[in-house]
């Protein structure tokens, strides 16, 4: 029923995801639901996600849901167990931007201190060092030669399959 949508009055989704007949949902007001079946579930910090806003979420072919917590890394629901990922283990911030996964169901991880593949097992990150035109990566996206391409704070990036190199389009390129 329509009335059971009392989480959202005072705010509006920012984040929505569909899969297996579930809705995901979640918003910059400390709220993240799931809607399955006509009723709502309510997952908060009591049932041990990070307090604080959700501003993305993405599902990969195993059913795991991942989500950016603003400031406060990410989290991962898989088999209805949560796991929190930060700056302690492993991201090179806890501030998550955006997350994509790839054709070979890759997590990438976009923050602002550069990205993170992360496999399922390990994970490589790559910042400007690595030739990024700047750290705060923004967007993520796979074209058909399964290049990740790369939209930073200051320009376009191209990782290859096989390289650890970024190749670099700066802001003036387009100008």
């Amino acid at each position: 029923a329509l009335g059971s949508i009392k989480h959202f009055k005072n705010s509006f989704p920012s984040a929505l995801l569909y899969r297996n007949n579930e809705m995901w949902i979640g918003n910059l007001d400390n709220d993240f639901t799931r809607f399955k079946f006509n009723s709502f579930d309510k997952l908060d910090n009591k049932s041990g996600l990070i307090k604080g806003s959700v501003s993305r979420m993405v599902s990969d072919a195993n059913n795991t849901i991942w989500i950016v917590n603003p400031g406060a890394g990410m989290s991962r629901i898989r088999d209805n167990k949560i796991t929190h990922f930060s700056k302690a283990n492993g991201l090179p911030s806890n501030d998550v931007i955006t997350l994509y996964v790839d054709s070979k169901q890759n997590l990438w991880i976009g923050t602002n201190a550069g990205i993170c593949k992360y496999n399922g097992k390990t994970s490589v990150c790559y910042d400007q060092k690595d030739g990024l035109t700047n750290n705060y990566v923004s967007s993520i996206i796979e074209d058909h030669k399964h290049r990740i391409w790369l939209g930073t704070a200051r320009g376009l990036n191209v990782l290859c399959p096989d390289s650890a190199k970024a190749k670099s389009y700066g802001i003036d390129y387009f100008l």
